[in-house]
């Protein structure tokens, strides 16, 4: 029974679905694959779909005769077979023999290159899952002391299966084969500054493109995080994957405790204006009714006033003398203490008893001075006249 190794378990334990296949050791799967179809022609090599008892392969070959080549193509496959990770293409072996040359046969991945599948506008939990992914193949190379030097979205596979990541082709990986094809495989719209410039490169190359593909997946979302990554200057980049990865789960974790917090604070002000609204509505309910009460008092001081008055004042007309008309009119006046004592007695409230009062007293004005008005046309009587005359 084959051991495996604690990194290996790690993985297992992680959740990868993967099966752990010996390394080191290139079994031949079989010579016999048929219907090749040429999927890739690059600059230096060519990529083949074949088959074999109803699976696909891919095989990698060289492209012309040049020896240098077909040694970059062996050094590529004693780099990949190494490897083991479920989130770089699995390689089986080296095939001399094969329906389109030597060549490195792999698995066939059912996929689109990265930009189709950005193409295709996935959600949120998708892109951040193909980061994910890759992130951790990326260090799982670095760790293995593997530079990919070419990472960029036509050398990202995304299954249409699962949409599960790989990463491949791994040609120029070795620092020699990149100054070998500089210019012929390289993108450079990814590559590293130093890349570019012919410089010893290491994991930090990588990181620089890890931060622009980082920046085409998740957006601007993550800004702080990917412009940092993809630094024209090497130092001052994430030295490794692994303090991305942790940025990143700050980042993601910090988050949902912001938004929590403005839902808290959301909360509190709809509840504070809720019960201020409430508030409000209680003053303005309480004003009405304070205001239905004032109203009702005046109509009660109204009615008695009148009660009280008018009936005098209906009756001076028929009454011939001045002093008599006096007389009457102080009788009245005598009953308005129970009027005063009424609305005195139906609040404690102050400015509502301001307000009787100085509408009683308006009331009592009105009346007083329209009796005034029939009582002053009339004479003395003789009595009051002849006590005036003596006087």
């Amino acid at each position: 029974m084959q051991s495996i190794s604690k990194e290996d378990n790690k993985r297992q334990k992680m959740g990868y679905n993967s099966e752990l296949r010996p390394i080191h050791q290139a079994k031949p799967i079989s010579s016999t694959y048929c219907d090749p179809v040429l999927i890739k022609d690059g600059t230096v090599s060519c990529l083949y779909r074949v088959s074999r008892a109803g699976k696909y392969f891919i095989i990698k070959t060289v492209k012309g005769e040049s020896g240098a080549h077909a040694d970059l193509i062996r050094r590529e496959y004693e780099l990949l077979i190494a490897l083991n990770h479920p989130y770089i293409v699995s390689v089986f072996t080296y095939e001399v023999v094969t329906p389109v040359g030597p060549g490195i046969v792999m698995e066939y991945i059912d996929g689109c290159t990265l930009t189709e599948f950005l193409s295709q506008n996935p959600s949120r939990k998708l892109r951040q899952r193909a980061v994910d992914q890759l992130l951790d193949a990326v260090a799982y190379l670095h760790k293995k002391g593997i530079v990919h030097n070419d990472l960029k979205p036509e050398n990202i596979l995304i299954s249409r299966v699962d949409n599960t990541l790989k990463i491949i082709d791994f040609g120029l990986s070795d620092n020699d084969a990149y100054f070998l094809y500089k210019g012929l495989g390289c993108t450079p719209q990814y590559a590293a500054p130093e890349l570019k410039a012919n410089k010893q490169t290491d994991c930090r190359s990588d990181i620089y493109s890890l931060g622009l593909l980082m920046r085409e997946i998740l957006g601007k979302r993550y800004s702080a995080i990917t412009s940092r990554a993809y630094n024209l200057i090497p130092q001052k980049r994430y030295t490794n994957v692994a303090q991305i990865q942790k940025a990143l789960s700050r980042r993601r974790n910090v988050l949902p405790v912001i938004f929590g917090v403005l839902l808290v604070i959301l909360t509190l002000c709809l509840y504070f204006t809720g019960s201020k609204l409430r508030a409000l509505q209680s003053v303005q309910e309480a004003a009405v009714q304070r205001e239905h009460f004032a109203d009702s008092i005046c109509k009660d001081i109204d009615k008695r006033m009148a009660e009280i008055y008018q009936p005098v004042i209906d009756d001076l007309p028929n009454i011939m003398y001045q002093d008599v008309c006096y007389q009457e009119l102080a009788k009245a006046m005598e009953q308005l203490s129970t009027v005063s004592q009424s609305f005195q007695n139906s609040t404690q409230d102050s400015e509502l008893l301001s307000r009787f009062n100085s509408y009683y007293t308006n009331l009592q004005f009105k009346y007083y001075y329209s009796a005034l008005e029939i009582i002053e046309l009339k004479p003395l009587s003789p009595a009051l006249r002849n006590l005036n005359s003596s006087k």
